[in-house]
């Protein structure tokens, strides 16, 4: 009863050989962060995780596109990830055994009438073509410029200047603010021109940022899982023979009454001691309601869709402008293409056309995906939910909780309260580094 106590105060229980006491731990989300809080906690817990969807996997999952005899699997979540920016997340993959694959990437921005406006060289293959033109010399510098800028803000902590505080402030020419670093940031992040305004400055141009090399850091080439991100899932869902998993069963409700904190699903109420909420903060505010329903209704977001199609306009090749990352201005947003392999001899494309007014033709699959809009509003909501994370034996975990969006700070929240809730246990400890890298998960308190 002492643990039990200490667990609905939310404090972190001490694990002792002699406490045989059954001790019932429900997980809210079976995404990145919901299945590794699960995965970490299930030799100490009797551990249910609850699925809303009817498979786990969360922005993971695989489109499955068959023709005749051939089938691919189509990665509609994250596809890149740099090591140096992701440690948890890798240190999680190589536990697991999943295989990684460098994948050098360049970039292409086209303008609203779908010419090439800007381009990145790249080694391999050799593509000097933007250092030859004045202009795309001129925009490099510009881009190289910008990009250093975004990691100093990255490291000042600074969460507050919004993008177009920052774009006022730099010397660039208005012409490769607009057509290129702007364009660039919209697709990355799925928001109009217009809401990127008071996004947040250090996080608008995070991702390329973080690809450029500095000295401290080195090249950063890209990694993807071989076969698919979807692969990482299919391993830890393995790994997790002492989990219950319950698919296709929303949770509605989550509240404390008495000696218990209550589930209630779209199957049952059940009761548990302690709960771990791994949802997008829309539905944690749903759930939880109070402070974190405040918090969520502090953060807007996007719904960013991602279809899979055959359209090669939506990329042009051969005319030395074809990239790995292809992206298009439309009048008001703009959209990212990469390659997403063969099927029946043809290439097959996935992009982000949230805002596209022309959509592809030859769709093959398409998935909606909600994500929070990184504007200075979400760092105030993840200060105000943390003064009350554990509390009442309810705990946060998920992207939201820790830094903007990705699988790392999803994996960061995990590990920390799988730390938490299991002090002892050095398995989780190894997962996280000895610092806070540049990327994502950088204002975690890691140690």
């Amino acid at each position: 009863m002492v643990r039990l106590r200490m667990l609905l105060a939310g404090a972190a229980p001490v694990v002792s050989a002699a406490m045989v006491e059954v001790v019932r731990l429900a997980v809210i989300g079976g995404g990145a962060a919901g299945l590794v809080s699960a995965w970490l906690l299930q030799f100490d817990y009797e551990v249910t995780c609850y699925e809303a969807e009817g498979e786990a996997g969360g922005n993971a999952r695989p489109a499955v596109i068959e023709e005749g005899a051939e089938r691919i699997e189509v990665a509609m979540g994250p596809t890149y990830f740099l090591s140096s920016d992701y440690p948890a997340l890798m240190a999680v993959f190589a536990e697991l055994g999943v295989e990684m694959e460098r994948l050098p990437t360049s970039l292409t921005v086209y303008g609203v009438d779908g010419e090439p406006r800007f381009i990145t060289p790249t080694l391999r293959p050799l593509r000097l073509r933007p250092l030859l033109d004045p202009r795309s010399a001129t925009d490099l510098a510009g881009w190289l410029k910008i990009l250093t800028a975004t990691l100093e803000l990255r490291r000042s902590g600074d969460v507050s200047t919004t993008w177009g505080e920052f774009a006022r402030s730099r010397r660039l020419r208005d012409s490769f603010v607009h057509e290129v670093a702007e364009v660039v940031a919209s697709a990355f992040l799925g928001v109009t021109f217009d809401e990127l305004q008071g996004i947040t400055a250090s996080s608008a141009l995070l991702y390329p940022a973080l690809a450029i090399p500095t000295l401290s850091r080195g090249v950063q080439v890209p990694l993807a899982v071989k076969g698919g991100t979807h692969r990482w899932i299919e391993r830890i869902l393995a790994d997790m023979g002492r989990v219950r998993l319950r698919v296709g069963d929303p949770v509605r409700r989550v509240t404390r009454r008495g000696e218990g904190v209550f589930v209630e699903s779209d199957g049952e109420v059940e009761r548990y001691d302690v709960v771990v909420v791994a949802v997008p903060i829309w539905v944690a505010g749903e759930i939880l309601g109070g402070v974190v329903a405040e918090a969520a209704a502090m953060v807007p977001y996007t719904d960013a869709g991602l279809v899979v199609h055959r359209d090669s306009s939506h990329v042009r090749k051969g005319d030395g402008s074809d990239s790995d990352i292809s992206v298009r201005a439309f009048p008001h947003a703009a959209q990212l293409t990469t390659s997403a392999g063969w099927l029946s001899g043809r290439e097959v494309f996935r992009s982000w056309v949230t805002h596209d007014p022309r959509p592809p033709a030859e769709i093959l699959a398409r998935a909606l995906y909600r994500h929070p809009i990184p504007v200075p509003a979400l760092w105030r909501a993840q200060g105000l939910v943390r003064r009350i994370d554990g509390m009442d034996g309810v705990h946060l975990a998920g992207s939201w909780t820790r830094d903007v969006d990705s699988h790392e700070s999803a994996v960061v929240s995990a590990v920390e309260v799988a730390l938490r809730l299991a002090p002892e246990r050095v398995r989780g400890r190894k997962f996280l580094p000895a610092q806070s890298p540049l990327g994502f998960g950088h204002y975690a308190p890691y140690r």
